[in-house]
């Protein structure tokens, strides 16, 4: 199976053997736990718009593009807590739409 992945200017490509696109923390349990079916490395992969092969990999590639919800926003704390898929873009307009500017 071709799993050819190019970042976003193509200066960058990876091949790896498994590419996973999970829904949940249970199905990235579920590829760490099977290592014969899911080589390592193991990577995890945002929009792959790096210039650097920091989350290529031969071996599998976990792409978090569906894991794109915001889990906690606490303004007290000065936390805020999201999926890894998520974009900065969508974070700026989650935090502004919990504690919109007067």
């Amino acid at each position: 199976m071709d799993n050819l992945i190019r970042n976003y200017d193509g200066s960058i490509t990876s091949n790896p053997q498994e590419l996973v696109v999970p829904e949940s923390v249970e199905e990235i349990q579920a590829v760490l736990r099977d290592k014969a079916r899911y080589p390592s490395p193991v990577r995890a992969m945002g929009s792959y718009h790096s210039l650097t092969p920091c989350a290529s990999s031969n071996g599998t590639m976990i792409n978090m593009s569906k894991m794109t919800r915001v889990m906690h926003i606490d303004k007290e704390a000065g936390t805020f807590t999201a999926q890894a898929g998520l974009h900065f873009i969508d974070a700026s307009k989650a935090l502004r739409a919990h504690d919109p500017v007067k």
